[in-house]
């Protein structure tokens, strides 16, 4: 399989001093000289710090100084990342000529009931196709989180939460429950309201990270595991709203919206990751919720059944009308990206799929701790198997830090939890059971009445297919879109893995969709056709959303909050 290369890992060029004067009109981090500031010259550094012979338009003297934008006297793949993040948002600020990163947000109050008053941070920003940046417009149709309300109270802890939420049911308005430190849930949060008008927000901190809903002591309390085991459940509640907030760890989905009556929800610029099923999801009649700015990250059912139902959204199993993503990822999940698999007899339902992006799902060496390894990432010791790692051997991390493991020898010890136990060699390609796919638009028994539409979105790197029918027979608007790099890593005895796999689907609109590298040729009805860019186009766009994913990684790990997302830039290249 292509392995994705580590922004954070790469080698660094060294840059020697320089008395050089430049032009007056240089434009800081513009490494291909044309005046203003794309996906285009992130991709060039990072290109160049792969390869020191590549030439990029600027010349040498100017790109030692204009190109290290983070002012560490070096170029590298850091500087690319911090680019690519400045195109994308343009809050973010490079070092000054010589000096150090400055970072500032644009920041808005709300005050509670009590008088005190709380913080709240949201990145809008969009990437036009000139590279410039304006005021971002979310399409219609996507409501977003209340920002004006009846009755507010702050929370920092589990009781404190469990408490407003008792109280917010019996106020009449709209109210809010400002979440002000992480907090540690022994339980499930189960909300039952009809018509609740209550949204749950988390306050950024000081260092930029948000608080988390942390479910590793309900989870550590439980041997069995099902859909009690959810984290935050909306069973016959609506109008329940989250944002700014990160869920993790839960003992099974992160989050779940089910039955008919459960629907309504806004969950706006949150992270599920690390819970023991997927990351989100929606089913049996869940209907009408929307999802903006949206991460779901290693959600993995790994001691119960090996990858095979922890996608990082999963709306499907009779699931209810007018589901719909924007700007939302789903990332390094045991099974697929976005899984809407139907059983036989499950009502017809929509779908959008907006500015979404799906990449390297279903590796079982995310989970074993090996991809991180073998890519130079930190240790990532919120994954259950390393935590065993490290409890069977205390020197581990080190070893790990010091680079003296062995991929071919990697620690094989037991991993229990659940009330089950699986050993290291079980998470192996001969036994996992998740399948690697990316965007799963149903199943053999979904019918061309349901609806699809997918725009503006992006799958790369998953080990099977990157768009990917099913055998569904939906009916698909399809309008820029770019698969690449799929195919590689798929599960035992699966076949036909291509980055377009959607030869019985009904596919109405198909345009400016773009394909490369895949493990074999697309599947796609008669008449349907993938564009194949040059080989520079590719370089450009792999570098661009490899800069993209790692600098997401980054933010996660540190439990900050990507929130909206937009492609533009990258869509751009292929012109």
């Amino acid at each position: 399989m292509k392995k994705l290369l580590g922004i954070f890992a790469v080698s660094a060029l060294t840059i020697l001093g320089c008395t050089t004067a430049f032009a007056s009109n240089s434009v800081q981090g513009d490494a291909d000289t044309d005046g203003i500031l794309t996906a285009k010259d992130s991709a060039y550094v990072l290109q160049k710090t792969l390869d020191s012979t590549f030439k990029v338009p600027m010349a040498d003297e100017e790109y030692s100084v204009y190109c290290d934008v983070n002012g560490d006297k070096i170029v590298n793949a850091d500087d690319a990342s911090l680019i690519l993040q400045r195109v994308l948002n343009d809050s973010v600020k490079f070092a000054p000529i010589g000096g150090s990163t400055e970072t500032t947000t644009e920041t808005t109050t709300a005050t509670t009931t009590e008088t005190t008053t709380v913080t709240t941070t949201e990145t809008t920003t969009q990437v036009t196709t000139d590279g410039t940046t304006e005021e971002t417009t979310i399409p219609d149709g996507f409501n977003t989180v209340p920002e004006n309300f009846d009755y507010t109270v702050n929370v920092s802890n589990f009781s404190q939460l469990k408490s407003a939420l008792s109280d917010c049911a019996k106020k009449s308005g709209q109210k809010a429950i400002y979440i002000t430190d992480d907090i540690d849930a022994t339980e499930q949060i189960k909300l039952s309201t009809s018509n609740a008008n209550i949204s749950l927000i988390g306050v950024e901190k000081a260092d930029g990270s948000y608080p988390a809903i942390d479910f590793a002591k309900f989870r550590d309390s439980k041997n069995s595991t099902g859909e009690n085991g959810t984290g935050i459940y909306v069973s016959k509640g609506s109008y329940y709203n989250f944002k700014n907030l990160i869920v993790k760890n839960a003992p099974d989905c992160g989050m779940r919206i089910k039955n008919s009556t459960s629907g309504n929800c806004i969950i706006q610029n949150c992270v599920f990751k690390y819970n023991n099923n997927s990351g989100i999801s929606v089913t049996a009649g869940g209907h009408d919720n929307t999802f903006i700015g949206v991460d779901s990250y290693r959600n993995c059912d790994l001691v119960q059944k090996l990858g095979s139902d922890a996608d990082g959204f999963s709306v499907k199993l009779n699931v209810g009308n007018n589901n719909k993503f924007f700007a939302c990822r789903a990332w390094e999940n045991g099974d697929d990206g976005w899984d809407s698999y139907n059983h036989s007899g499950d009502s017809p339902y929509h779908l959008d799929y907006i500015e979404c992006l799906c990449y390297h799902n279903g590796d079982y060496d995310i989970y074993n701790g090996k991809w991180d390894y073998e890519n130079n990432l930190p240790l990532d010791k919120d994954l259950l198997y390393v935590q065993a790692m490290i409890k069977a051997d205390p020197d581990f991390e080190t070893k790990y830090n010091n680079r003296q493991l062995d991929v071919n020898n990697w620690p094989n010890v037991t991993l229990t939890k659940f009330g089950k136990s699986i050993k290291g060699s079980d998470i192996s390609y001969e036994n996992w059971d998740g399948n690697p796919n990316g965007f799963k638009f149903g199943s053999k028994f979904t019918t061309s009445d349901s609806t699809r539409t997918v725009k503006d979105c992006i799958a790369f790197n998953n080990g099977q297919k990157g768009f990917d029918e099913n055998n569904s027979k939906a009916t698909i608007d399809m309008e820029n879109t770019i698969a690449f790099d799929n195919g590689f890593k798929g599960k035992k005895g699966q076949n036909g893995n291509s980055n377009y796999r959607m030869e019985l689907m009904n596919i109405q609109q198909f345009d400016n969709c773009f394909g490369f590298n895949g493990a074999i040729e697309d599947f796609l009805p008669d008449g349907k056709t993938v564009i194949t860019p040059d080989s520079s186009v590719q370089d450009a766009v792999r570098n661009a959303t490899t800069a993209l994913s790692d600098s997401l990684q980054q933010s996660i790990r540190e439990d900050k909050i990507p929130g909206m997302v937009w492609f533009n830039d990258i869509f751009a290249l292929t012109k």
